[in-house]
């Protein structure tokens, strides 16, 4: 791991679960995106490992985190030396200075993982960068008997809190950060368990390619919550869905009559996942057999479906994140490259059309 062999490292453990996934073209209507035919034929995921370091400061808003010689553990920034730099100067910001400070800590912990950071309020980040990786320190905390206390976003609460009870976690179990400083006598760091600059650095745009372990790992978290609980039964869960991203700001299909036409002759149903909680988006795409959408973040949900047809909408975001997760959690993945309007797309009814045909619909 990435601070694996620094002097502050007391205790240090893999798990090795590497695995390898090869992936093949998907289908396609018109240009396939450069991001996807150019990327890798194969990758490995690295192995899940946690280090505890001694001594650790959490510091300004997107707790970047020091040892005492000043060392910036990366896998606290996602890996990155960019949001390492945007955390230092969120830090000054706040005029909390982005070094170590001994004796300068507003509060100080034990023994703690930390969950604070960048894009922890966006729905795939949580997920993938965050929440994956208690799948380690749930491996540490069976071989230790040891449960440390988790370093969650200030505010904490709604989906992102329904999501962690998936794992086992309550209100009890964590502490709010959300600036200043923070001293950890003993930080747990376990791996981020996707691609980031060190561990992919033949890869020259990050692909966002995660474990497909982790993957597995937080569809059962999911699907076994959604099972312990009554459904709502206002909720209706169609089998063809498209995951409408109306009420966002950017992807927005901007001819929208047209593409609802398109979905109406093929039986697939219009969803909002903002309206729903975490946990009926669980039910929705487990129960799903068709899932259609625009690129974006309610596509994460693919963890919680079996054998899924996924037809992917692009505008001029090309990213194959969603790609990559189609491929290694076994579902068809297809796609249709759309004209642009600003940062939205305008879908072509036609081959929309020849696209659901491609793929059996």
């Amino acid at each position: 791991m990435l601070a694996g062999a620094h002097p502050a490292v007391t205790a240090s453990s893999s798990y090795g679960t590497q695995e390898t996934t090869r992936f093949e073209e998907p289908v396609h209507v018109g240009v396939l995106p450069e991001t996807i035919a150019d990327r890798p034929v194969e990758w490995t995921s690295a192995d899940a490992a946690i280090c505890a370091v001694t001594d650790a400061q959490l510091v300004g808003p997107d707790g970047l985190t020091l040892l005492p010689d000043g060392t910036v553990v990366m896998e606290n920034s996602l890996g990155w030396s960019l949001r390492v730099l945007l955390g230092a100067g969120r830090a000054a910001k706040e005029r909390t200075r982005p070094t170590y400070r001994s004796g300068m800590a507003d509060r100080r912990l034990d023994e703690a993982v930390s969950l604070v950071g960048a894009w922890t309020d966006n729905y795939y980040h949580w997920f993938v960068d965050y929440l994956s990786r208690l799948q380690t320190v749930e491996r540490y905390s069976e071989e230790t008997d040891r449960r440390p206390t988790l370093i969650v976003p200030p505010e904490f609460g709604g989906w992102r809190a329904e999501a962690l009870s998936f794992f086992g976690y309550d209100e009890s179990d964590w502490v709010e950060f959300g600036g200043g400083r923070l001293h950890v006598d003993r930080l747990l760091v376990p791996t981020l368990r996707r691609d980031v600059e060190e561990t992919a650095p033949d890869v020259q745009d990050l692909t966002y390619t995660a474990a497909p372990s982790a993957l597995r790992w937080l569809g059962e978290g999911g699907l076994a919550a959604a099972a312990a609980t009554d459904p709502d039964p206002s909720y209706d869960r169609p089998d063809r869905l498209y995951v409408s991203r109306e009420n966002t700001p950017m992807r927005r299909v901007v001819n929208r009559n047209a593409l609802e036409m398109v979905l109406d002759e093929y039986g697939v149903r219009v969803v909002k996942p903002e309206e729903r909680s975490v946990t009926e988006q669980v039910r929705l795409f487990r129960d799903a057999e068709v899932v259609v959408a625009p690129h974006g973040a309610g596509l994460t949900n693919l963890v919680f479906g079996s054998e899924l047809t996924v037809v992917s909408l692009f505008g001029d975001d090309h990213h194959p994140v969603y790609y990559a997760m189609a491929e290694q959690l076994d579902h068809e993945f297809a796609c249709l490259v759309c004209e642009a309007d600003g940062e939205d797309l305008r879908v072509d009814p036609d081959r929309l059309r020849e696209l659901f045909d491609a793929v059996g619909l």
